[in-house]
């Protein structure tokens, strides 16, 4: 939590719902996907860098990027348009990135109809296998909003990650 606090205003922690346990946040659209990559866990981790400036190599859907704010913790403010069958959508972010974990987090930012953020993580087992977890929670305003199918999107953008690492 610190690193997603790190990067708003103590006063929209509260709002966000950032301030209580992710378990008790009602309606939140939780949904994680991880895969065993043959691939260097470095490369994997590069690729997850590279997708911060460059999330149009691993999603896709992706259109336009714009980073309109750096920090001085390395952290960037993100602006992206994404093509969906509904139509063209603006997704805007604070991503954070720990090298000592090596996850990236993705915190949307005025959203009109969710609060929440997405995790990309790289683990080295026990074993030296590497492995890839997106983990996603997206909570909606409004308990009515339909929103996409986050366990077939997540386990879809690990594939396709899995495909570029492997390749």
């Amino acid at each position: 939590m610190y690193i997603i606090r790190s990067l708003i205003p103590r006063s929209k922690s509260t709002i966000l719902g950032l301030s209580r346990p992710l378990s008790m946040v009602a309606g939140a659209q939780l949904a994680k996907h991880q895969e065993k990559i043959n691939a260097d866990p470095d490369k994997v981790w590069g690729m997850m860098l590279e997708k911060v400036e460059r999330p149009d190599k691993y999603v896709p859907m992706v259109k336009t990027v714009e980073i309109p704010r750096r920090f001085s913790d390395g952290s960037v403010e993100r602006i992206m348009v994404a093509e969906t069958p509904k139509g063209d959508i603006t997704i805007n972010e604070y991503i954070s990135i720990s090298d000592i974990t090596k996850t990236v987090v993705f915190l949307l930012k005025n959203d009109p109809n969710y609060y929440g953020f997405v995790t990309n993580t790289v683990f080295e087992a026990q074993d030296g296998t590497t492995i890839l977890d997106y983990t996603v929670n997206w909570t909606p305003y409004k308990k009515e909003t339909e929103g996409p199918d986050m366990a077939n999107s997540i386990r879809n953008a690990v594939l396709h990650a899995k495909c570029i690492a492997e390749a």
